[in-house]
């Protein structure tokens, strides 16, 4: 290395160069952290049940997760924590454990606990340095109670640090936050019950007579249909009797002219025989042939006869299957009227029941105890304080934006939405059976900065941005807030970027005076100026050369 050094110094002078180029751009874009990138051995899985005591987070949501997450590979000691409303579960694992494939296993098994409905899903949290948040602060404000700074808080400073470029997210601790309180009112729910139940009597009393009166119509309905079905069978019956004897009548005549006709045949042949044996005899065939066509005359009438006879015994077998049908259309009609009959007067049967159940349970199901629970309120509330996008409608090329629901902006509004509302009974609003007021938190938290009323917050960066310069613009953005609005203070209790600068400014003085020292003593030591100038500017190159190998390899 050093004879190529020797012999190429043009090449080593470029490479020199190159590396202090790329040094700089190396060390001027690569991101800070007070903590390396780790992945660190550890699972929270966090999961909210509201309202729930820590017995019940214990036997409802945390045993059943334990049973399952117990049997993950990898996994070397399970710690939960049951507290009101949370339950907290944090996994350590074996140290080289792939944590993606865990976190994934992880949630396939909590699929499997079968967890309560309104449980909502748990939250599986991977614990590493980047959780950490970048800054601490406090707010407070001169001459400003803790609402007032609260106001301005939410409004003005927590938007501002949002905006800026490599923030993920701003928590603060102490907010005031204005809410409505209902309390059910047992008093105003006693007096309305005693005027609902007072009108149930005459509610029953109605309703049972109702239920009489259509009984009594249903079997007046099915008086009156077997006498239409009597009568409607003795006109069928005299009808068939008439066609029968009429086809029984038209038969006989048919069949005397059928016989005669033959007779009538039979005639004609002897006269046709007669007269061809006159013709041969050269006699007289004037009588005979005279005799002859009375005769064949005869005939022409009787089977003229004939044919009327059949066309009007063709009628009446017409008639006969018009009759038949028709009976059967009656006996169809009046099945289905017996059978809705008979339907009505079993649902009137099962309606008198089911008016002997309700009539006991009537003053019990009356009270509005049971129809006024916290749960029926609050899916009411729930319902009626909605408003969520229903798209676009455009109107002369001009997009408006459509809203199904509304929220709630009043107390008032609140006071008098509707919780029952029946025929005969008063209106009842959620102001007549509750206390409705505006409460806000300011007993829950408590905070003094300076003697000042204040509240922190605290901000979470991307994990690809620089933690230094995240910090810086924060600061910024801090002084500008604070020469905005007179009196406020903004302190920062905890800020990485400022640790981060206090150990690269240590790093670098460490550097310079080491280099130094390094120079002197080589100087000291081997009393040549060259040697030492060349030794002097090797070590900040190597160190440069270590920053572009850092930089182009993502560390």
């Amino acid at each position: 290395m050093s004879k190529f050094s020797v012999k190429k110094p043009l090449t080593v002078f470029v490479g020199v160069v190159l590396v202090l180029i790329l040094g700089f751009v190396s060390f001027t874009s690569m991101t800070t952290d007070l903590l390396p990138a780790m992945e660190l051995p550890y699972v929270a899985i966090m999961t909210t049940s509201v309202g729930d005591s820590p017995e019940k987070i214990e036997k409802s949501v945390t045993r059943p997760l334990e049973r399952q997450l117990a049997t993950t590979s990898g996994i070397k000691e399970l710690q939960s924590i049951s507290s009101e409303n949370v339950s907290m579960i944090i996994m350590e694992f074996y140290e080289g454990t792939d944590m993606n494939s865990t976190v994934i296993d992880i949630s396939s098994k909590i699929d499997l606990a079968n967890l309560d409905d309104k449980v909502p899903n748990p939250t599986i949290m991977q614990i590493n340095p980047s959780m950490m948040p970048i800054l601490v602060a406090a707010i407070d404000m001169d001459d400003k109670d803790i609402g007032e700074v609260s106001t301005l808080a939410s409004d003005e400073i927590i938007p501002a640090i949002e905006r800026i470029d490599g923030v993920a997210s701003v928590t603060t601790t102490g907010l005031i936050k204005d809410s409505i309180s209902i309390s059910l009112n047992q008093d105003k729910i006693d007096e309305l019950n005693t005027t609902i139940l007072s009108k149930i009597d005459a509610t029953l009393a109605t309703t049972k007579s109702q239920l009489d009166q259509g009984e009594k119509q249903l079997d007046e309905a099915k008086k009156q249909l077997r006498i239409e079905e009597a009568n409607q069978s003795g006109k069928l019956i005299s009808g068939e009797l008439q066609l029968s004897n009429m086809t029984g009548l038209l038969q006989l005549g048919t069949t005397g002219i059928e016989t005669s006709i033959k007779a009538i045949d039979s005639t004609i042949t002897d006269l046709e025989n007669q007269i061809k044996a006159a013709q041969e005899a050269s006699q007289d065939t004037t009588a005979l042939l005279v005799a002859l066509q009375t005769v064949k005359d005869s005939k022409d009438a009787l089977v003229k006869q004939q044919e009327a006879l059949s066309n009007q015994l063709s009628e009446l077998q017409q008639q006969s299957t018009q009759l038949t049908t028709g009976k059967e259309m009656m006996s169809k009609q009046l099945a289905e009227a017996y059978q809705q009959i008979e339907t009505g007067q079993a649902q009137i049967i099962q309606g008198k029941i089911a008016f002997d159940t309700a009539s006991k349970s009537a003053y019990q199901a009356a009270g509005l105890t049971s129809a006024l629970s916290k749960t029926s309120i609050n899916q009411i509330l729930t319902a009626q304080n909605m408003s969520m996008p229903a798209g676009y409608v455009d109107v002369d090329n001009v997009a408006t934006l459509v809203k199904v629901g509304d929220e709630f902006k009043t107390v008032d509004e609140i006071k008098n939405l509707v919780l029952v509302e029946q025929e005969g009974i008063e209106t009842i609003t959620l102001g007549s059976v509750a206390d409705i007021q505006e409460v806000n938190n300011i007993g829950e938290n408590y905070a003094k900065i300076n003697g000042n009323d204040g509240l922190l917050f605290t901000v979470q960066k991307q994990s690809t941005s620089s933690t230094s310069e995240v910090s810086d613009l924060i600061q910024a953005q801090v002084k500008e807030l604070q020469e905005q609005y007179s009196g406020l203070h903004i302190t920062s209790l905890n800020d990485q970027g400022t640790y981060i600068g206090i150990v690269i400014d240590s790093v670098l003085n460490n550097l310079l005076t080491g280099g130094s020292l390094a120079a002197v003593i080589l100087y000291f030591f081997l009393k040549n100026i060259k040697t030492t100038i060349i030794t002097a500017f090797s070590i900040p190159i190597s160190l440069l050369f270590a920053l572009v190998a850092m930089y182009f390899s993502g560390v």
